[in-house]
């Protein structure tokens, strides 16, 4: 792969680093980053979705990185994600292309593929991008990419950091300890709260045993500390599901507005993580 390296991954320790992103890579037209998917796994051998939207969050916004007009500053205000092929896949990473679409002034649209080290396509992404006001920032710059940190916790971690605070037949409701989630504007980042939403979802149609083959995610304002999601489940069949999640900051109003669609597929485990009051995962019911 040839390209002038360049990212905005120039800080260890950032959510896409500890869910595996690597640095970008920029070709005319493009950007390109690829992701370590051993983190994707929980202690009960399931690969989860969520760390997808990471890296398609990652590489779709990273177009939209360009030099901001003094005082702006680019945010993601819709993501959307279609898994084409359900995980676990082969290899131990996958490799994302992204380019803007459309635009107009002050936003973009943006599309990505993501495919497998043999080519595969396995998921596409979308997403609308706008700058917006941010006075007394320094606009966003590229600049080297540290790369991921291999062999860290990935989505074990996330798991740790959510604890279930009440449920009920169709509904679920999880809490997010999100110091550590956030993004260079210190806010929980778009993709980490995909995979929160997935793993607030699946615990209301994991049972099935359903595979998330899509999201849409709206991102209303910024989340920051402790967050809740509340999941509810719009249908729940023995082919397909969808759960409707929504996320609150602590003061209860709304950040993000997600739906998440699955779809039956045998290959995953009926089994799904468990979270303990402390977070923790607990090990697999008996099936």
């Amino acid at each position: 792969m040839t390209g002038e390296q360049s990212c905005s991954l120039d800080t260890a320790g950032t959510p896409e680093q500890r869910l595996g992103v690597l640095g970008c890579t920029v070709v005319p037209g493009e950007r390109r980053c690829s992701a370590l998917t051993g983190g994707w796994s929980d202690g009960a051998g399931r690969t989860w979705t969520g760390p997808l939207a990471v890296l398609a969050d990652h590489v779709l916004g990273e177009v939209a990185n360009r030099p901001q007009a003094p005082g702006f500053q680019p945010v993601t205000t819709a993501l959307s994600l279609d898994v084409l092929v359900p995980p676990p896949w082969p290899g131990d990473r996958l490799h994302a292309r992204a380019a803007r679409t459309a635009g107009e002034v002050l936003r973009d649209h943006v599309t990505a593929s993501v495919r497998d080290p043999g080519g595969r396509l396995v998921a596409v992404a979308s997403a609308w991008t706008a700058d917006v006001p941010a006075p007394g920032t320094t606009p966003l710059a590229a600049g080297p990419a540290v790369g991921a940190r291999p062999g860290q916790g990935g989505i074990g971690e996330l798991l740790t950091d959510l604890t279930e605070v009440g449920a009920a037949p169709d509904e679920a409701v999880l809490e997010l300890d999100a110091t550590g989630w956030t993004n260079q504007n210190d806010t929980v980042h778009g993709g980490v709260w995909a995979c929160a939403e997935e793993l607030a979802a699946t615990r209301l149609t994991g049972s099935a045993p359903h595979a998330v083959n899509r999201m849409q995610l709206a991102f209303l304002r910024p989340g920051r500390g402790r967050v809740r999601l509340t999941a509810t489940v719009l249908h729940r069949g023995r082919t397909s599901g969808l759960v409707e999640v929504r996320g609150r900051d602590a003061t209860g109003r709304v950040c993000v507005h997600a739906m998440v669609g699955s779809r039956a597929d045998p290959a995953v485990p009926g089994a799904v993580a468990t979270l303990s009051p402390a977070g923790r995962n607990a090990p697999p019911p008996a099936r």
